[in-house]
């Protein structure tokens, strides 16, 4: 590594020694009014330093893919529902509607298992597996049935469905009823069903109505979902702020006891206002920070600085987990928690020892939240 590397640590851009760039970042971090700490494309252990170094310094956290993860998590909050395992889905479900183009494409091995003409052994029920497949785009799952609603927004298409499940009437094209009614009629022939979509694709309002179409499914036979959420990281983060704070995210730490307001704590509105003066970015897996343009002082974690469009104030070098250093992160195939260890172990040191040592120097020089 050279002094000119880029991914040595670095003050305005100038390569330092790590320990000085340190100390640089708590100097910004605790003289901040509101810092907030975004990213956290990181595995467990990070998480949970991130949010330790949120309560030191009176900070807002908030993942950059949070959006996709509060598209979940605020239907979930507001009406309930019902969720499965991928494995439970490949095992049992005798009948699989997938809703939108990029559901499967977060899991290419949940496509090729559907794509199976039975369901394994252990189904619940004999026979060959259903597959549905509604607006696929250029992608439809092989071996699925189609049914497209062109024009439709995803909430008019769960609320169609729900609407005519019970039969009521609705003032739509012939075609779309048509369409509607052949969907209805699929879902109420399932034994034990299955819908898998995108939260972020289809958005809060119709997630809640589509948690709402599988409450009344279940009145009658057995239907679950199985949402998908495209970063890793940000289901890794959510579970981590679940245990340690009881939120899902987007939480402040500026009172000192963490408070959880999921439109309030949103990092790109916050930054977007002039709400905050100082970021601190995660990056560990080049998801990058995902906030509009802003003038505010900048300290970046991440493996390098390649590509990265601006040069923060203070930049210092983490591994990836997975590859620089074992971790553990949510598995999209199991629907947990799983161990990762090091494909290529450097030296490179992982986010949550950086972090440990900024909140340890920032208690020792004072810094708390208001």
């Amino acid at each position: 590594m050279t002094a000119d590397s880029d991914d040595m640590a670095r003050i305005d851009g100038q390569a330092v020694a790590l320990p000085e760039a340190m100390a640089r970042a708590v100097e910004i971090l605790t003289s901040a009014r509101q810092p907030l700490i975004v990213g956290i494309a990181t595995d467990v252990a990070g998480a949970r330093a991130a949010l330790a170094l949120g309560a030191v310094s009176g900070a807002v956290v908030d993942h950059v893919g949070s959006e996709a993860t509060m598209s979940l998590v605020l239907p979930l909050q507001a009406v309930g529902g019902f969720v499965v395992t991928p494995g439970e889905t490949r095992a049992r479900a005798d009948s699989v509607l997938v809703i939108g183009h990029s559901a499967l494409q977060i899991m290419p091995d949940m496509a090729q298992a559907l794509a199976l003409a039975a369901p394994p052994p252990v189904a619940m029920e004999p026979g060959a597996r259903r597959v549905l497949h509604i607006n696929p785009g250029a992608m439809p799952l092989a071996g699925a049935e189609l049914a497209e609603f062109t024009g439709l927004s995803p909430l008019a298409l769960v609320s169609l469905l729900s609407a005519r499940a019970q039969g009521h009437r609705v003032n739509a094209l012939q075609a779309t009823l048509t369409e509607g009614d052949r969907v209805a009629a699929w879902l109420a022939a399932a034994h034990y069903g299955v819908i898998i979509f995108n939260p972020q694709e289809l958005g809060a309002l119709a997630v809640e109505a589509l948690f709402r179409l599988v409450a009344l499914l279940n009145r009658t036979t057995r239907f679950t979902t199985l949402p998908l959420v495209p970063s890793a990281s940000a289901e890794t983060f959510k579970m981590v702020c679940l245990w340690t704070t009881g939120f899902p995210g987007r939480v402040s730490f500026v009172r000192g006891a963490p408070a959880y307001d999921p439109e309030l704590f949103d990092a790109k509105r916050m930054v977007a206002h002039g709400e905050a003066d100082v970021v601190l970015g995660i990056d560990g897996f080049g998801e990058g920070l995902g906030l509009p343009d802003h003038a505010l002082a900048q300290i970046m974690l991440a493996p390098c600085l390649n590509g990265k469009a601006r040069r923060p104030e203070v930049f210092i070098p983490i591994g990836q987990p997975g590859r620089d250093h074992a971790g553990v992160l949510f598995d999209a195939a199991t629907g947990t928690l799983k161990a990762m260890p090091a494909a290529a172990a450097t030296s490179r040191p992982s986010a949550a020892a950086m972090l440990e040592t900024l909140r340890a120097l920032a208690l020792r020089k004072g810094g708390a939240p208001c």
